[in-house]
This record gives structure tokens, C-alpha cells and sequence, in this order.
């Protein structure tokens, strides 16, 4: 049952990492297409849930959104979106042994919108955050295996819908990733 269904989103994270590869030489190249179209944030979050609640139970975590004064609408590329809070969760769960990972969903400046990732893991050092979004960097100590490209990716792909992935950690208290979007996406 769950054990199953988290394999086969484990392998399926693997597949990702190599997809991510292709994908960040792809934006170097400024070939990755975007399809902005309205969608609502909140649902966008809620959909991530979906996809990793059987890995969060299976790890005896939960998974949950926080989005009461959730924007209605926002133009962006929501599977591009999903793409990068799949990520922040994923990473998220791998370094959580005890509690659980929320997305809170906020109103951000001017019209945009925040997602939130916020973990109960063991937090980084200053010298662990300080290289966490260069490409290929894997740092052991806290944010799991395969998880820099991932990071790097997902802030590429935050520029390229006109916004911002940031950081802020603890050490000891957990990690929280916001991804900030702009209301309208660049060049509309």
C-alpha cells in the first residue's frame, strides 16, 4: 500500500533529478517554456498535497496546507509552479523525522503570491545555506541526496516566472523555502 506508492514516488524523484539536469540546460539556454493562464494558488498547493501525502504517511509525517487568506486567482504557469513546491516538499520530507511540512499560501507585494515550505527538520548552517542553490551541490548535512539540482532548478524557474525562491533556516528548528510570484508574469 503506502510503502509502494512511496517507492514508486522515490524512483520517480530519481527520474526526476536526471529530468531537472536536462531541464536546467535547458534554461540556460532560455528554452524552457512558460504558459502563464489563471489558476488558484490554493489548489495549486492542495494538488502537491495530492501528490506527496502517501510519502508523507509513509513516513509517519504530515503534509498539510495553510491557506485561508489565499489569493483567488494569479497569472502564472501552474505546473511550473507545482514543479518547484514538489521539489521544496519533497526535500522537505527527506530531512523531517518528527512532525511534518506545511505550504501556507499568503498574498505577497503588489497583487502577487507567496507559497511557503515549512519544515521541522534539523535547519543549516550559514556555510550549508550559502551554497544551497549552486547547481550540483549536494550538501549532506542537511538537505538529502540529489536535492541541490533540484534547489538550483527551482530558483531558475522562479526567475523565469518573474519571482524569487528564498531561505530562511534555523539550525535545530527547521527550514522554511518561500517561493514569491509577481501577479502578472514578465513580458505580458
Amino acid at each position: 500500500g503506502a510503502h509502494v506508492a512511496a517507492i514508486g514516488e522515490a524512483a520517480r524523484g530519481l527520474l526526476g533529478v536526471v529530468e531537472d539536469g536536462l531541464a536546467l540546460g535547458c534554461l540556460d539556454a532560455g528554452r524552457l517554456p512558460i504558459r502563464p493562464a489563471p489558476c488558484e494558488p490554493r489548489a495549486v498547493a492542495d494538488a502537491v498535497v495530492r501528490t506527496l501525502g502517501a510519502l508523507a504517511a509513509a513516513r509517519g509525517l504530515t503534509l498539510a496546507v495553510d491557506g485561508e487568506a489565499a489569493p483567488a486567482v494569479l497569472v502564472t504557469d501552474a505546473a511550473r509552479v507545482r514543479q518547484i513546491l514538489v521539489n521544496l516538499v519533497g526535500n522537505a520530507l527527506k530531512v523531517t523525522r518528527v512532525g511534518g511540512v506545511t505550504i501556507r499560501v499568503a498574498p505577497a507585494a503588489a497583487g502577487g503570491v507567496a507559497w511557503t515550505v515549512r519544515d521541522t527538520g534539523p535547519g543549516m548552517s550559514p556555510a550549508v545555506r550559502a551554497r544551497l542553490f549552486a547547481p550540483w551541490e549536494r550538501p549532506d548535512e542537511a538537505v538529502g541526496e540529489g536535492a541541490g539540482l533540484g534547489l538550483a532548478l527551482s530558483r531558475a524557474l522562479a526567475l523565469a516566472l518573474g519571482g524569487a525562491l528564498t531561505v530562511e533556516t534555523t539550525p535545530g528548528v527547521g527550514s522554511a523555502f518561500t517561493l514569491t510570484l509577481p501577479a502578472t508574469p514578465p513580458g505580458r
